[in-house]
């Protein structure tokens, strides 16, 4: 099994200061955020990140509200970076 999103991991770790079991968990939901809702899919250079779009859509997305609160979170660390 190879490692996907070692990369984007890592500079979670660095400039978030979390562990890094915590830094995979925001990584695989960055990704997921940017396939679901992105326009033209998840980009390793998150200048997706920066689209109004996925708020809206985000906004208006019927997953439950935990799910929501994730995806929010991973967002706010994906504009972080």
């Amino acid at each position: 099994m190879q490692s996907k999103n070692t990369e984007l991991v890592n500079k979670i770790q660095k400039v978030r200061k979390c562990k890094r079991s915590s830094a995979r968990t925001y990584a695989s939901t960055i990704v997921r955020v940017g396939n679901e809702f992105a326009k033209g899919g998840f980009n390793k250079d998150l200048k997706w990140v920066h689209q109004n779009s996925i708020y809206d859509k985000l906004k208006k997305s019927d997953k439950g509200l935990n799910v929501l609160r994730n995806l929010v979170n991973s967002m706010l660390i994906a504009l972080s970076l």
